[in-house]
């Protein structure tokens, strides 16, 4: 089985039945899926719904491509929270998946250290490329059988919310940007981690 999301779904897929087993069910579109047929080896590639827990146990592997660093980064929404958090690595995790959520035993984690420029969008795009890697690397392995596994430590879960959509300034910065901005001529600008942001309004009035 395979399931994912995002546009890394459809190359995978085909890289998948380019090896030896037989995908009796796969869905790129991140549906929820309810019902499952026979299998031995379930693929969880950044799939955004919770497997029900009937489908653990018994000869039913899950596998799960977590673009976060486990067990620091469990849950959703994990670039704004490592950000935010101060969190000094990010990364990418392959786990095998048990009930709970991104708590199973992990087959491995790749890390790299978050810079002061480094946005979430930043952060996202680096772990894709090492899920990328991970896949790649330990699927063929996961084809065959179990492969080594450690259990995971303490660690913290982010549920999904509401992220926060406007930046709070005080009165004088909004005043600084009202009187720089000439737009579309020209557009005040500030420094987050030593890269500029280019502040454009949403309409003009």
């Amino acid at each position: 089985m395979f399931l994912s999301r995002g546009n890394w779904g459809p190359s995978l897929l085909r890289w998948l039945k380019q090896h030896p087993c037989e995908v009796v069910y796969s869905d790129t579109e991140n549906r929820r899926v309810e019902t499952f047929p026979d299998y031995d080896l379930g693929i969880a590639f950044l799939y955004g719904h919770r497997i029900p827990p009937s489908e653990f146990g018994g000869r039913k592997v899950w596998v799960n491509f977590h673009s976060a660093p486990l067990p620091e980064l469990r849950g959703s929404q994990v670039a704004y929270h490592a950000i935010m958090q101060h969190v000094p690595h990010f990364g990418a995790s392959i786990h095998y998946m048990d009930p709970d959520l991104d708590t199973g035993e992990l087959i491995e984690v790749l890390r790299f250290a978050i810079k002061p420029h480094h946005t979430a969008g930043d952060l996202v795009r680096r772990s894709h490329r090492l899920l990328l890697r991970l896949f790649r690397k330990h699927i063929p392995a996961l084809l065959r059988g179990k492969v080594p596994s450690t259990p995971q430590g303490p660690g913290t879960y982010y549920s999904k919310s509401r992220l926060p959509v406007y930046v709070d300034l005080n009165e004088g910065q909004e005043r600084l940007i009202r009187a720089l901005t000439v737009h579309p001529l020209y557009n005040a600008l500030v420094k987050v981690g030593g890269r500029s942001y280019r502040i454009i309004p949403e309409a003009s009035h």
